[in-house]
């Protein structure tokens, strides 16, 4: 038994049964048909021209022979066990894209000397909307809507989701807010913006393991800007924070929210509860707060 188990000690540590993620195939997209239809685990997406959501939806819905079916968000207990599957959710003013149970899946912009755009029409729909998905990466794009709406529509949404990576990213106003996240784990952002967006920087209900890395927070309102609730290990590193309107925090039976090496320039008296937040070497200052 003792030489069996030194004979598997030494196969894993020459890789032999070392576990990997499953190797990932690449695809081309300039539309966007052709990228609703490239979506799939073990993939990456490459994004070649910019592309707009919208009408666009509704017509792959409606004339498409491949039709998506509809399913609501808010139904998320029918999208718990779904795996690779696009769907349609019908807003207040036009579709919206769901995407359950993928896992290992890259979308990237073409990385030809600047981000591609994805921008969405509806007012009321998040340009990607990730439930039950694990292993995402997002990067190389910019990302935000034609026209502002208020109550919902962010850029970015994530439901039951673990191992996210966002990386070179400019997520812009009007969505409401750039991240919105529920009972996600282990989200990664990094050298990213998130700006003008109409209600807050980010909306994190009960996360936890996040990093915000090198990241530029600007020109959002207008309400609590860092919106957390029953979070923990939330870090915010080397970003700058500045020309936001509202109430800079609105922590809520969190753990462990961090700041360091921060730049935040906010008017001193909205700061929200900040100082129940640990920080480290940060520089503060309301020069650039609005007014």
């Amino acid at each position: 038994m003792k030489k069996l188990l030194l004979i598997i000690a030494a196969l894993v540590l020459t890789g032999t049964l070392a576990f990997a993620a499953e190797k990932q195939d690449e695809v081309h997209v300039a539309n966007l048909t052709e990228l609703i239809y490239a979506m799939r685990s073990n993939r990456v997406i490459i994004i070649d021209l910019d592309i707009e959501f919208g009408e666009g939806l509704d017509q792959l819905h409606n004339f498409n022979p491949r039709r998506l079916p509809q399913q609501s968000r808010y139904e998320k207990e029918k999208l718990s066990s779904v795996t690779d599957k696009c769907y349609i959710d019908q807003n207040t003013d036009g579709p919206e894209l769901l995407l359950a149970g993928f896992t290992n899946l890259t979308i990237k912009g073409s990385g030809d000397g600047y981000r591609r755009l994805l921008r969405i029409r509806p007012r009321y729909a998040y340009v990607f909307n990730f439930i039950n998905c694990s292993d995402i990466r997002i990067e190389g794009l910019v990302m935000g809507h034609t026209d502002e709406g208020y109550c919902e529509g962010g850029v970015l949404s994530f439901e039951d989701c673990k191992n996210i990576t966002i990386d070179n990213c400019d997520l812009y106003g009007c969505g409401t807010e750039g991240i919105g996240c529920h009972q996600t784990t282990n989200l990664k952002m990094s050298n990213s913006l998130i700006r003008d967006c109409s209600y807050q920087i980010m909306a994190l209900r009960e996360c936890h393991d996040f990093s915000f890395d090198r990241c530029f927070f600007f020109r959002n309102r207008e309400f609590s800007l860092l919106d957390i609730f029953s979070s923990g290990n939330i870090k915010f590193t080397d970003c700058m924070i500045t020309h936001n309107e509202g109430t800079l925090c609105n922590f809520q039976d969190d753990e462990d929210i961090v700041f360091e090496r921060c730049n935040i320039m906010h008017k001193l008296d909205s700061m929200g509860n900040f100082y129940d937040a640990k920080y480290k070497d940060c520089i503060q200052s309301d020069a650039y707060g609005v007014k």
